[in-house]
This record gives structure tokens, sequence and C-alpha cells, in this order.
């Protein structure tokens, strides 16, 4: 006999017993009213427990989805939380971005006016905008990859201990640590990209309609 843990928990009046003995207790010969599987990707629980419902029609199947529904629950709303983060962080990069490309152009207006004296084509000079911010956008990325790599693997690898567990859908979490996956990593930086791409169209457009003899008296 001892305690298990020392977790606010909703779990915390469970007594655990050897299968032997919990069988003894409930009357059960060598029978078991409940199994619980370990899957080593929690992602592959609802086309488990969906391949074991058809194997097994008699029996009641369900992923931990199902179980901790609240949890579960709480897991979206969470991810839904960091979209409007991220969707956030998008809108101030196309802001920030927006301003730094335009004030770039309207800087260079007289350049522009050389290149369009020049015979250089309206196509052109909205190609070279959008390359020049597309080159700044992964310098930056790759700037902020290089920062904060040590902060992540440490985070990732080591994490950290609650002086206080947290309880959360009926899951008490002692241990803090993250997950790096492709979609974290490739997705910020996609948008990104993309969206440095689509903020150097309007500047581009700007620079491609100067003309030449107005462009070459700006100063």
């Amino acid at each position: 006999m001892g305690v298990v843990g020392n977790e606010k928990s909703s779990d915390r009046m469970t007594v655990y017993l050897p299968l032997s003995a919990a069988q003894a207790f409930l009357a059960l010969d060598d029978a078991v009213h409940q199994i619980a599987l370990r899957l080593d990707d929690i992602g592959d629980a609802s086309a488990a427990a969906e391949n074991l419902q058809q194997q097994y029609p008699n029996l009641e199947v369900s992923p931990w989805q199902v179980i901790e529904s609240t949890f579960y629950q709480t897991m979206q709303a969470d991810r839904e939380g960091n979209k409007f983060g991220l969707g956030l962080i998008i809108f101030l990069v196309f802001i920030g971005v927006l301003n730094t490309v335009l004030m770039s152009v309207l800087e260079r207006t007289r350049e522009f006016g050389v290149l369009r004296a020049m015979g250089c084509r309206p196509g052109r000079l909205v190609q070279l905008v959008a390359l020049e911010t597309v080159m700044l956008a992964s310098a930056a990325i790759a700037v902020g990859l290089l920062a904060v790599f040590p902060l992540v693997y440490w985070f990732t690898n080591v994490g950290f201990e609650l002086a206080d567990p947290i309880d959360m859908g009926g899951v008490a979490f002692s241990h803090y640590r993250g997950m790096l996956s492709a979609y974290v990593l490739v997705m910020p930086m996609t948008l990104i990209l993309v969206s440095a791409l689509v903020v150097s169209l309007p500047p581009g457009w700007r620079a491609a309609r100067v003309r030449p003899v107005e462009a070459m008296r700006h100063y």
C-alpha cells in the first residue's frame, strides 16, 4: 500500500491494485472490464480504435479523444488560440514588411526612373522588388532560426519541472516540454514568405508605374 504521486488531479481518489487482487475483490475471476492500449503515436488512436472495433464488434472501443473528451476539447481550444496568435503575428509582419518595402521604393524612385529610361520593362521592376523582399524575408527567417535554436533545443529535449502540477481535463502535468514538428517549423516560414511576396506587389507596381522624366527629378 502507498500513495502514488501528489498531483491535484480529478482521479486522486483512484486506488491502484495488482490485477489479481482487483479481480478477486470484484469477483471477476479471470475477466477484465477494461483494457488500455498505449500506442507509439497518439495520432494513430482514432484509426486504431476504428480498426479494433471492426475486429471486435462485441466490444466498445474508444480512442483517448473520447475517453478524455474534456482534455481533448481543451487541446482543440488551445490550438484555435494558437491559430489566432499566429494570424496576429502574420498581420504584424505584413504591416512591417509593407512599410519597409514601400519606404525602400520611395527612396529609390530616381533609381527606378533611370532603369525605366534604360528600357527596363515594368514587369521586371515588379519582379525586382518582389525578389528583394523575399530575400529580405529569407534572411530574417535564417537569423531567427539561428537565434532561437538553442532555446528550442533545450525546451524540446529538457524542458522544466513545474513546482505546482497543472490539472487539465483530469490529466496532471508536472513536467513541461515542447514538441517540434514539421508543421510548426515549416508553416510559419511559408506564411511569412508568402506574406512578404504579396506585400511586395503594391510597392512593385508603384515602382513600375513611375515616369522616367519625373522620377529622375526626384531627390
